[in-house]
């Protein structure tokens, strides 16, 4: 049975680098910031520490915690926070490395709330978008500058809110998709719109790009998932949920065969068990007119549903059908509480090499599956599943260790957080990321390299870590 973990939280005052400013300045002679540490079900700390003006530690400040909580500070943006009361060890508090000053939303009234963010392949532009059309692509290298020589360029075209965002692999051109149930290509340096995909009956949430970028996937509301010919701007093929039930979010994997394969033996299928689940020669190559066989060769589609039931689908784009019409996002015999179960499906992430599939829930739980051990019900052989409250998830996106992979989480509540796979079967927070002052953050993109890490959510913020 898989066990449900609670994962301890911490937040800080967001502003606590420029008090040690203050304080380093001899603007105060001495000042206190907070510390909160949560963890459900037990009381929580809530603690303060005193900086003052010694000569000692970073910048000449000293630290003093006091009502409950222990804090080191690291380097010049990470400190280590601990509670003992909640078992919580030293876990490493990150604040960002550059705070991003995004364009006004002169074209709406609406709170800019940013959906989406995505980093391009070589790092240095990012591109994201709001409401009402709000979208942009800036220059990540002079974040820093007090005077940049390039502005941000506008996308305009969406009337409704952009939901995703997509860099294609050659770095010069982005794919967004809107409420406005259309797909737009932009030019990244001069904002122009040459195509745009229209087809699907409601808002398009979420997107893929296969290969160079010849064909690409979306999923909507309306319950589909199609798959497009960018060049010619015509819809290959159109792939249906069960019951029509709308789409959140997608993600493309590899290895559809062997996926099959594994189901069928974890499942006892062999023998007739499951008569809803093909036999292998249904599932023959189905190449159309205007399709890349490379692109969509052994490619599954794992997808995140709008059902308050709390499930998934995969599909397998070689030939077009249903390989699990729906399973659980949480399977029933997992030890998790009757009021976590369900919500929709918000985000999904996959690691091609470490054959790990996590979607999180409206619920705010998150559960990290071994494909090459899951059976067609949803249960795995080696399965995490852990929540820190009951705020939405919003995104999720995988980071590549020496060791394996980490899972960064980016929740309503506005605490984003990075959590490593451990060998049992559990997960740990090993790093927290603040900076957020109460906003909901809503999107995570990562980039090549070390502090390439880009978070957006509300009041129009972006954080890089």
């Amino acid at each position: 049975m898989a066990k449900f973990q609670l994962l301890p939280s911490i937040d800080i005052q967001h502003d606590t680098l420029a008090v040690f400013d203050d304080v380093a300045q001899a603007v105060f002679e001495q000042e206190d910031f907070w510390v909160s540490c949560y963890k459900e079900g037990q009381t929580s700390v809530h603690g303060k520490v005193r900086l003052r003006k010694t000569g000692e530690g970073l910048q000449g400040v000293s630290l003093q915690a006091r009502d409950g909580v222990r804090i080191e500070r690291k380097s010049h943006r990470t400190f280590e926070v601990a509670a003992e009361s909640l078992q919580l060890e030293s876990t490493l508090v990150r604040f960002p490395r550059n705070t991003v000053n995004t364009p006004a939303n002169e074209d709406s009234k609406a709170p800019l709330d940013l959906n989406v963010i995505d980093v391009s392949p070589n790092g240095n532009h990012i591109v994201y978008g709001g409401p009402d059309g709000y979208c942009y692509v800036q220059d990540s290298t002079e974040l820093s500058s007090s005077a940049p020589k390039n502005k941000p360029v506008k996308l305009k075209g969406h009337v409704g809110d952009v939901l995703d965002v997509k860099w294609f692999p050659s770095g010069e051109v982005v794919l967004t998709a809107s409420s406005d149930a259309t797909i737009r290509i932009f030019s990244a340096t001069t904002g122009i719109n040459p195509r745009t995909l229209t087809g699907h009956k409601r808002a398009v949430t979420t997107t893929a790009i296969l290969g160079v970028g010849r064909n690409i996937l979306s999923g909507s509301k309306d319950g589909s998932i199609k798959l497009w010919d960018v060049g010619a701007g015509k819809c290959v093929s159109t792939m249906h949920t069960k019951g029509f039930s709308g789409v959140e979010t997608i993600a493309v994997g590899e290895g559809a065969s062997a996926l099959r394969e594994s189901i069928r033996q974890q499942s006892g299928l062999g023998d007739g068990n499951n008569s809803s689940f093909l036999a292998e020669e249904e599932f023959v190559p189905r190449t159309l007119a205007g399709e890349l066989q490379e692109d969509t060769a052994d490619k599954l589609v794992f997808t995140g549903l709008s059902s308050s039931n709390g499930l998934l689908a995969v599909f397998d784009l070689a030939s077009k059908k249903t390989v699990i019409e729906t399973f659980p996002h949480i399977p029933p015999s997992a030890s998790v509480p009757e009021d976590r179960r369900g919500g929709a499906i918000h985000a999904i992430a996959y690691d091609p090499e470490s054959h790990l599939l996590a979607s999180a829930s409206a619920k705010g739980v998150v559960v990290v599956r071994d494909l090459s051990t899951m059976s067609a019900d949803g249960e795995s052989k080696s399965m995490r599943i852990f929540s820190r409250n009951q705020a939405i998830i919003n995104d999720l996106a995988f980071v590549k260790t020496r060791s394996g992979v980490d899972l960064i989480v980016t929740p309503a509540s506005g605490l984003p957080f990075r959590a490593s796979m451990l060998e049992s079967d559990s997960v740990k927070v090993v790093e927290e990321y603040a900076g957020w002052e109460a906003v909901p953050v809503n999107s995570v993109a990562v980039g090549a390299g070390e502090g390439n890490i880009w978070v957006a959510g509300g009041e129009g913020g972006i954080r890089q870590y």
